[in-house]
């Protein structure tokens, strides 16, 4: 019997099996480390104990680690019987023999994390299942045994938010925290205090991330919780009455539903994870390698995908529904010819056949809109305009590949716009659910919702568009999925199911829709090994875990213009370009959790913080990421333009990396994480705790450090924004090797290369300066061994 010191317990819903499958520990007495009653009234959690030194578990009783109430009964595995179980998988029946529960289980023993999930289904023939409800997927106990006077803390983050005023106003400080998407949050609840955080509009990333990191009372640990969930989820903490038990359970908001004879559905998966370190950044990077590892996709050859650099037919002065295949393979002649190091010609919506205000009027008058045509129109065509391709958007496609570049398009497969177009026969009204009583004339015409509840309908889609993927020699399928999403058609479905069925249905649309995206996802990759998926949702609205295990987020947020830079220096909301300080603050905070993502730039001059030259430079950096993508004037490139964006690529996405040919900067956003160190604000409004102070002010330096142990190699991004204090500023940096010594450049000063030793990095800090709003690279390479 292993025993362990137990400065931290983890109540923890987890089935014996596991880690008596994998040798973590033989069972021991629970009375050891166990109370004799637990603080919470409802559940029936199970103890795992949590070294201090080596982060194991050991079980001590057989408890799972979810919950759900079946005809208003809680689920107890004692009296339902168990019919089968492996190392990573279980089956509960109820006595009735009419519902069975699944709950699969993955352990990543290099990380110390386990994945599960259940999921539910009606075995009978003919009976209807009873009620099942309050389905939990996580239902956790953490305890802190040695009664410490602090609090836990609980660090997440906002989510994508897009809540912009339209109307050029500027928000009040309450509503500080939705200036920019991803803003971190740490949160300290007293004792009895429950914090409930959710996603809204039915994607796991709108309004708040589905991650979390839960610091110990007074810190050196914690455990990350991940919900994965593409759909609507909700959790909540709750701080027992002494302090020292927090409970935590998450699940799909709105569940309570009845199966039909052979029906199933699955409810969300749960990742954990603990950690043990001097802060909370030691659990967010251990965090960002396994996202990296066992949650992001790879190729038929198991390698992950490389940085995506991208040109935009955006920046072109053509609309998207006005572009032709002779503008974008003109477009494409001349990326290839810039000499900017670019791996990607990026079309968005428009390609299709749109309806015209000759076809729709009143559609165009509801829109208040006077051009004869729009790309929104179109949606859910999949069909290139004859007249404008009329060699098919293969042609475009072919070109790019000809000149060595991957062709990415943009789809939105689960909105369909108005009928009016002469869609193909797969449209057959079964396929779209209207939600008259929602949402306005125009917003039914815009806006409606394919149901990808049902799997015949899905398969029909995939039929569809995998012939329009083959025909287009697409390489990058871009989904987008806009509007205010589709949690209100589900309800509306619901409540006709519940009407024609006449039993209980709430939930089970979105169980279905959720399902069947993966499903969709799944069966796209297996048809084109080589494709990429970008994840976009209206934006960076579906970041969850396993939507992140199939795709990838090129466009992080549809939060792009100045509007943070407006309201710092309080100056009306204008059309601008892509504003810089959103795109650092989004960089600051989705990086704590997520190491593929990016933006880009575009070409437009930013009045608020630096114009010409320098602000397209400043803006670029802003938007530098994994991947990135640039919306410039591909048919007339102002050459100081091109030769900015070729040096920024070349470093970024190129060979002209410091680092080496093999080794573009981008590569390093794989690594670990550190943002530059800041002081905290109290939040106010609808959050509560406190945000780092950059969020709301530019009179701060910025930045952030990348850094890969396994190539002992890293890169230095800062920006001061425009009022910061002058002067020299420095940037300690963290998780280098104290006794090697590194080479450090600066990438804009020729034969800047500085020999230091990480331990003085490590304290005294990386010193750089520079004037007004500007900003500063630096890469840094292991040269101990040379």
């Amino acid at each position: 019997m292993i025993r362990w010191p137990t400065f931290f317990l983890v109540k923890l819903v987890l089935a014996l099996v596991l880690a008596q499958s994998y040798g973590l520990g033989n069972a021991f007495e629970p009375t050891k480390h166990a109370r004799t009653a637990p603080h919470f009234s409802t559940g029936t959690p199970g103890f795992v104990i949590w070294d201090s030194r080596n982060i194991e578990y050991e079980p001590v009783n057989s408890a799972v680690p979810f919950s759900f109430t079946y005809n208003g009964i809680p689920f107890n595995q004692n009296t339902w019987q168990m019919l089968a179980t492996t190392p990573t998988n279980t089956i509960y029946r109820d006595p009735s023999n009419i519902l069975e529960v699944q709950f699969t289980q993955t352990l990543m023993a290099d990380f110390n994390a386990v994945k599960w999930a259940i999921s539910f289904r009606n075995v009978s023939t003919t009976k209807v299942s009873g009620i099942i409800a309050q389905v939990k997927s996580a239902d956790i106990q953490l305890i802190h045994e040695l009664g410490s006077t602090e609090r836990y803390v609980i660090n997440y983050s906002t989510g994508s938010l897009g809540e912009e005023p339209n109307d050029g106003s500027l928000p009040s400080r309450d509503l500080l925290p939705v200036l920019s998407d991803f803003t971190p949050i740490r949160n300290a609840p007293p004792k009895t205090v429950t914090v409930a955080l959710r996603s809204s509009n039915g994607r796991s990333s709108s309004q708040t991330l589905p991650y979390f990191n839960v610091e110990a009372p007074g810190g050196g640990a914690g455990v990350v919780f991940a919900i994965g969930w593409s759909g609507q989820w909700a959790s909540s903490f709750a701080i027992d009455s002494t302090g020292t038990d927090m409970r935590f359970q998450a699940g799909q908001e709105d569940f309570g539903a009845q199966l039909r004879p052979g029906e199933h559905f699955r409810a969300p998966s749960t990742l954990m994870m603990p950690w043990k370190g001097k802060d909370f950044l030691v659990g967010q990077n251990k965090f960002r390698q396994l996202m990296l590892k066992y949650f992001s996709p790879r190729d038929s050859q198991r390698q992950l995908p490389k940085p995506i650099a991208a040109a935009s037919s955006a920046g072109l002065p053509i609309a998207w529904e006005r572009l032709t295949s002779e503008d974008l393979i003109k477009a494409i002649t001349h990326v290839a010819k810039s000499g900017i190091s670019l791996n990607t010609f990026w079309q968005d919506a428009g390609w299709y056949r749109t309806i015209t205000k000759a076809q729709d009027p009143s559609l165009y008058d509801a829109l208040t809109k006077t051009e004869d045509k729009l790309w929104i129109s179109g949606v859910g065509d999949w069909i290139p305009d004859p007249d404008r391709f009329p060699k098919g958007y293969g042609e475009v496609s072919q070109k790019a590949h000809e000149l060595g570049l991957k062709s990415l398009l943009w789809f939105e497969p689960e909105r369909m716009a108005s009928p009016a177009i002469n869609f193909d026969s797969w449209n057959d009204g079964r396929l779209i659910h209207r939600s008259r009583s929602l949402c306005d004339t125009t917003c039914q015409k815009l806006y409606r919702q394919v149901n990808f509840s049902d799997r015949s309908v899905v398969d029909q889609l995939l039929a569809l568009l995998d012939t329009q993927i083959k025909a287009g020699k697409i390489d990058i399928f871009r989904m987008d999925s806009n509007g205010d999403g589709p949690h209100l058609f589900w309800k509306n479905n619901d409540a006709k199911q519940k009407t024609d069925m006449g039993i209980e249905r709430t939930g089970i649309s979105e169980a279905s829709h959720i399902d069947n995206l993966y499903y969709f996802w799944d069966h796209l990759r297996a048809r084109h090994p080589g494709m990429i998926i970008d994840n976009c949702a209206a934006g960076g609205r579906r970041l969850d875990f396993e939507a992140l295990s199939r795709t990838v987020p090129l466009w992080r947020s549809d939060r792009v213009d100045t509007y943070v830079d407006t309201y710092m220096d309080n100056k009306p909301i204008t059309e601008g370009g892509w504003g810089p300080t959103e795109q650092q603050n989004q960089m600051l905070g989705l990086s704590l959790w997520l190491p593929l993502q990016g933006r880009g730039a575009d070409a437009s001059i930013d009045t608020h913080e630096i114009a010409g030259l320098d602000g397209f430079k400043y803006r670029f950096r802003s938007g530098a990421g994994w991947s990135g993508v640039y919306a410039l004037n591909w048919h007339n490139l102002d050459p100081d333009q091109r030769r900015v964006t070729a040096s920024e690529t070349g470093w970024l996405f190129g060979t002209k990396s410091p680092l080496g040919p093999m080794y573009p900067a981008a590569e390093m956003f794989k690594g670990d994480f550190y943002p530059m160190p800041y002081g905290q604000i109290d939040v106010v409004g609808k959050w509560q705790g406190s945000m780092p102070t950059y969020i709301g002010t530019k009179s701060v330096w910025v930045g952030w450090q990348l850094h890969r142990p396994d190539l002992k190699m890293g890169l230095v991004q800062a920006f001061r924004r425009s009022i910061a204090a002058p002067g020299t500023y420095s940037f300690v940096l963290q998780g280098l090797d104290a006794t090697a010594t590194y080479l450090v450049t600066d990438i804009d000063a020729s034969g800047s290369d500085v020999s230091i030793l990480g331990a003085t990095l490590m304290s005294v800090g990386l010193q750089m300066s520079c004037s007004g709003a500007c900003s500063k690279v630096y890469t840094l390479k292991d040269i101990s061994l040379q």
